[in-house]
């Protein structure tokens, strides 16, 4: 069982260091704040190298999800998905085909169609690419915007335990601070 004191442990580095010497009190911050530091620098220079990566192959992320949309047919990108069964395949196959429709794909228990071109020069594919790539390019941009506040939270972070490792040193008091004569009127000056 915890008591109070170990459950909420509270951080003073300064005030319970007060009883060293100047530079032991110095020793002991650094020591205290390099390892904090160090991973906040660590965190903050991953951030910064993964969002300055994502934005450096933006077409080419945006190139992989094109292809990912297109391996996985939907109806939001222009596909007609049709569940269909063993037994009533071809019928489903004819009424689309009536309707303006004609076979991309047939996997178990799903026909993927596609609107038959007006003429032969005519790419069916085209609205459908048209449509999944700028899916893909909101998708990779939301992401680049993702990272590049991760990256700004990161250096933030830093920023924050630069300042209170920098606020500790500077309460130090120097030695000479500590080498004041004291005079009292019971000694005599001469």
């Amino acid at each position: 069982m915890t008591t109070l004191n170990q459950a909420v442990k509270i951080e003073s580095p300064v005030a319970s260091i007060s009883h060293l010497l100047p530079f032991e009190q110095k020793q002991h911050i650094e020591k205290l704040y390099f390892p904090k530091v160090q991973q906040a620098t660590d965190r903050m220079s991953k951030a910064e190298s993964e969002y300055q990566d994502a934005v450096e192959s933006r077409s080419v992320l945006i190139n992989q999800k094109v292809t990912e949309y297109l391996a996985n047919p939907s109806e939001r990108h222009g596909f007609k998905v049709v569940q269909v069964y063993p037994t009533n395949q071809q019928q489903v196959i004819q009424s689309m085909a009536e309707r303006g429709y004609m076979v991309h794909r047939v996997s178990v228990g799903m026909v993927t169609f596609i609107r038959m071109p007006k003429n032969a020069k005519d790419n069916p594919l085209q609205g459908i690419t048209e449509k999944a790539t700028a899916e893909a390019e909101l998708t990779i941009d939301k992401m680049i915007e993702r990272l590049k506040v991760k990256a700004a939270e990161a250096i933030h972070q830093r920023n924050k335990i630069v300042i209170e490792a920098r606020k500790a040193l500077d309460s130090i008091k120097s030695f000479e601070s500590y080498l004041n004569v004291i005079v009292t009127e019971s000694e005599g000056v001469e």
